[in-house]
């Protein structure tokens, strides 16, 4: 065997830092997106493809993300894939029978204004020359090098080749792709050196339960420039869209009788790939296109298993997997791609930081490191891959509820629901940190640009959160079984008692409301305030509305609820608000207001809820004034419909009647009792009675809602506030002001931070 030295001298005028070199086996996306930002960053390396040409045509296409756009951007070469590539302006969904299950979309505008970046779609041999030619040194890229065995792992590395070369460096890169054979050596290695490292394990975890035949065909006729489409079949679906020169990418991707696991995932063959256009031929996919129409104007196409997994582990002392090798994603929502160029940044960036401390790092600072990498990419990896594959079970129908909820529902959704949807798998990602951020912004910033630090709630603290709020509620049902208490007879004291309890159910009614509109609840049962209007008056409040705040913090659990789905809410629904609760709430409210109503025998309500009906018309009026408002109304876009702040002052307004409203009927009630000489009102207030169990309990309820909430944007870096100051606070403010007035103070303090934590803060 001959050695192959790689350090030779760089025709970079930059000085490479001395020695230290990385062995990047793969001339992958993943391999040569590293090697450009590796040569950036004035760090060695070497690039070991097998290949003759680093950019072979196989017949795949790759779409770019704002996230993987935003990194070519930092290494200037998006201008070029711009040059080379074709954005998706619209989508258009299809059902079985080829019929639009909606109006076209601007897929594109979405993306562009919320992201800063369009989707764009083209040959994979296409973005991988534009990263090679992104390579300022070519001796570095090293072909038909078809690496077969690690040699060295312990205080450097050595990777022998095919035809007998050793490469030797410090540190290996394996992005060789998803069948990776610097994978299999790292396990060889791992599993003979040690019985600690999870080998059997690991490989058990790569698993496939789809398949997918993709291809680039000719466009057939009508078959607009810049166009995607999706087409659900029960089984199977279509994913195809626009590229350069008339070319149509394609992807049908198809459920497997079984999962297999690792080496019993089967391979495909031509013959394979033409059994099964014949089976789908018929399929009608859009505007009188079937399938057969796209496979007999192919120009390449290939059926390929499917392998979803994300490794616990991937790396073992001097060597690690990054891209495919790592983590492997169905491709239907393009993020397998965009992740490698992720992987390679990050990885990039922690080697960076390292050497520019010490530029030759030892085994445990190389350990360091690479469980740095691991600790950051398997959470986000792991979340685009199970988000993927619960979008695929929904678009191949798997199942009679998934086929009604996908054709009658989520197929249809506009803009105002997909836009947060997708800033989701993009505010998070990484960006260079050692190079200028000269990325395009949209109107969502990015994570890392932000006051807030959003991340996923423990599950722990949830469940005793929701533990402590269904406690509440258990108690409060409990108590007023036990003392067999039902409402007062009709008398002054608790005649006013059930008044002022009808107006914290105001309070919590127009806060129930007000979160219905959120678009980040919008699959949760708390999108409508009905149902927990309903169940309040049958059950009481006192019980309801901790179950609704239990279930609130169950579904805001996860990092996007505080970014980056929207703070605001619909703007003319937030307008209509301060109207509809004079309009709902007046008649009722002078009626409590009016001294013969506090101190006579009869008062409006049976209980706080009993006059169920006013509270329903709520939310009923408010439909109706959305609507009038939205009449002759400027269309507005999707960044301007849910992240300005044009809600801002209609809801400060609305909390600031409620407020009014409920501080007001709670120093009437104190008034009232103040004026008994006797104290005869006070001996009444405090005797066991169901008005009292209730007011108990929601006061319970609301301090420790206002507990939870000052926690949970403390967590989240919203605010600095205790929370154990925040309950002696909030207990007193409870007695000066009332337990509604304290509710809808609270809501609009968090509107307002929340949407103060989300602004950029751009150096």
């Amino acid at each position: 065997m001959r050695l192959l030295d790689v350090d030779q001298p760089s025709s970079l005028s930059q000085k490479i830092i001395s020695k230290f070199r990385v062995v990047i086996v793969g001339g992958s996306v993943a391999g040569l997106t590293l090697a450009n930002i590796l040569e950036r960053y004035k760090i060695d390396y070497v690039v070991v493809e097998k290949h003759a040409t680093i950019a072979p045509q196989l017949g795949a296409s790759i779409a770019t993300l704002p996230h993987g756009a935003r990194i070519l951007d930092q290494l200037g070469l998006f201008s070029r894939v711009e040059d080379v590539s074709m954005p998706v302006d619209d989508n258009e969904n299809f059902g079985p029978g080829g019929v639009a299950l909606g109006p076209t979309e601007p897929l594109g505008d979405f993306l562009e204004e919320l992201l800063g970046y369009r989707m764009r779609f083209m040959d994979r041999q296409q973005i991988l020359q534009v990263l090679f030619d992104g390579i300022q040194d070519r001796s570095k890229i090293l072909t038909n090098g078809e690496s077969v065995k690690i040699m060295e792992l312990e205080d450097g590395v050595q990777v022998a080749l095919k035809d007998g070369s050793i490469i030797h460096g410090d540190l290996l890169v394996g992005a060789d792709g998803v069948h990776s054979r610097m994978r299999g050596e790292i396990w060889r290695i791992a599993g003979s050196e040690t019985s600690d490292y999870p080998v059997s394990e690991l490989s058990r975890s790569i698993q496939c339960q789809y398949k997918c035949m993709f291809g680039i065909s000719k466009r057939v006729q009508g078959i607009p420039d810049k166009k995607s489409f999706k087409c659900y079949h029960k089984g199977r679906s279509y994913l195809c869209s626009s590229g350069q020169d008339g070319k149509l990418y394609w992807f049908v991707f198809v459920k497997t009788p079984e999962i297999t696991v690792h080496t019993i995932i089967p391979r495909y063959t031509t013959q394979d790939a033409e059994d099964l256009a014949a089976e789908i031929a018929d399929d009608p996919l859009f505007q009188d296109v079937t399938f057969k129409d796209l496979y007999k104007n192919r120009m390449s196409c290939v059926l390929v298993p499917l392998e979803e997994f994300v490794l616990e582990t991937c790396f073992y002392k001097r060597a690690i997997l990054i891209g495919d090798s790592f983590h492997k994603m169905n491709p239907l929502l393009g993020h397998g791609g965009n992740s490698a160029m992720e992987s390679a940044g990050l990885l990039a960036d922690l080697l960076k930081g390292t050497l520019d401390k010490n530029p030759h790092p030892d085994n445990d600072i190389v350990k360091q490191i690479f469980l740095k990498f691991q600790e950051e990419r398997r959470p986000r990896t792991t979340h685009l891959m199970e988000t993927t594959k619960r979008v695929q079970q929904m678009e191949i129908l798997e199942s009679p509820i998934l086929e009604f909820l996908q054709l009658k529902f989520f197929g249809q959704l506009g803009g105002e629901y997909l836009g947060p949807q997708l800033a989701v798998s993009s505010t998070s990602a990484h960006t260079l940190k050692y190079l200028p951020k000269t990325y395009r912004r949209g109107v969502v910033p990015l994570d890392e640009e932000i006051k807030a630090n959003p991340h996923d709630r423990p599950a722990i603290a949830t469940a005793l959160w929701m533990g402590v709020m269904l406690l509440i509620a258990l108690c409060g049902r409990l108590l007023s079984r036990y003392l067999g208490l039902v409402p007062s007879p009709h008398s002054a004291v608790p005649a006013a008692l059930a008044n002022y309890l009808f107006v914290t159910a105001v309070s919590i009614n127009g806060l129930w409301i007000v979160e219905s509109y959120r678009s980040n609840l919008l699959f949760s049962p708390l999108f409508s305030a009905i149902p927990f209007i309903i169940a309040s008056t049958a059950f009481g409040g006192q019980m309801i509305l901790p179950i609704y705040f239990a279930l609130h913090i169950y579904f805001t659990r996860k990092r996007s609820f505080y970014h980056p789905f929207p703070r605001a809410i619909n703007p003319w629904a937030a307008r209509a608000l301060p109207v509809a609760l004079l309009i709902t709430y007046i008649p009722s409210i002078f009626q409590i207001l009016v001294p013969s109503r506090w101190d006579g025998r009869e008062y409006l309500p049976k209980s706080a809820w009993g006059h169920s009906m006013v509270h329903i018309a709520l939310p009923i009026t408010l439909h109706i004034g959305k609507l009038f408002y939205q009449i002759g109304a400027t269309k507005l876009t999707v960044g301007q419909l849910l992240y300005s702040t044009r809600d801002m002052k209609y809801l400060s307004r609305f909390f600031g009647m409620i407020l009014v409203l409920s501080s007001t009927a709670h120093l009437v009630l104190i008034s009232r009792l103040i004026s008994y000489a006797d104290f005869t009102a006070f001996k009444a207030i405090t005797a066991p009675s169901l008005e009292l169990v209730q007011l108990v309990s929601l006061t319970a309820s609301i301090v420790a809602w206002c507990c939870f909430t000052i926690w949970d944007m403390r967590r989240v870096n919203l605010t600095t506030h205790s929370p154990l100051v925040v309950l002696f606070g909030r207990f007193i403010a409870c007695i000066l002001i009332g337990p509604g007035a304290v509710l809808a103070a609270l809501w609009q303090w968090r509107d307002r931070e929340l949407e103060h934590g989300r602004k950029p803060e751009i150096d």
